[in-house]
Formats: structure tokens, C-alpha cells, sequence
């Protein structure tokens, strides 16, 4: 059976999994909702109104350069827990790697990887919106 034990190297490593999972957290979920999604599509006069690749893409890139561009500390009353949210997920993440791998190699997967997850929140919206949007028929 695997033994886990927390050394002096793995609560740095840990420490830095949470710095970058608060860092993210706060850029890409203190002001994410649907509602602003489909508010910045409006102000950009994007078509929500059928879906597509193309609007999937200008969607998605409009909110994303709507996420990186405002106040990081623009909290909806949602944000807090999505912000704790994705720093359990890293640090699950890392620990289970950890049994794996070598603390600093499952550290810097963990930190590569974590942008994506606001990336692929916001694509997810993103086709949630438009697959809203779509009428019946």
C-alpha cells in the first residue's frame, strides 16, 4: 500500500497549487454567470440567437476577453464558492497525482492545467447560452 506523506517540499508545492487555484478562481469565476455572458454578447452585437461554430467562438472569445479584462475582485455572491470550488478541485487533483508522480512533477501538471478549467467553464457556458437561445421546434 502506498504511504502518503506531506513533507516540507510537498506543503510548498501544495501552498503553490493553492496560490495558482485562488489566482485562477478570481480571474475566471468572481463575475461569471450566464447573465453577464449573454450581457456581453448583447453589448458586442453578437448573434445568440442560433447555434454555430462561428458563434460558439466569438462567444466564447468575447467572454473570456470580458473575464481577463475587469476587476479580479468583482464578486457575484456565487464567486466564493466557486473560487473554494476549483482550489479543492487542484488540490485533490494534486494529492491524487502526488501518488503517482513526484510532488514537483504533479505540482507543475496541476499548475499547467488549471487555466483551462476557467477556459473550458467559459466554453461550456458559453454553448449553454446559445443552446438556450435556440428556438424549439
Amino acid at each position: 500500500m502506498t504511504r502518503f506523506a506531506l513533507r516540507r517540499l510537498d506543503i510548498k508545492l501544495l501552498g503553490l497549487v493553492v496560490s495558482v487555484g485562488a489566482a485562477v478562481g478570481l480571474r475566471f469565476f468572481s463575475d461569471f454567470s450566464f447573465a453577464t455572458i449573454e450581457h456581453q454578447a448583447a453589448l458586442a452585437s453578437l448573434s445568440i440567437s442560433r447555434f454555430s461554430i462561428a458563434n460558439l467562438g466569438s462567444l466564447t472569445l468575447n467572454s473570456l476577453g470580458y473575464q481577463l479584462e475587469r476587476d479580479w475582485f468583482n464578486l457575484t455572491p456565487q464567486a466564493p464558492a466557486e473560487v473554494i470550488g476549483i482550489i479543492v478541485l487542484l488540490v485533490v487533483a494534486y494529492i491524487l497525482l502526488r501518488l503517482a508522480v513526484s510532488p514537483t512533477v504533479a505540482a507543475v501538471i496541476v499548475m499547467f492545467g488549471a487555466p483551462f478549467i476557467g477556459i473550458g467553464a467559459t466554453l461550456s457556458a458559453c454553448m449553454w447560452v446559445l443552446a438556450r437561445a435556440v428556438p424549439a421546434t
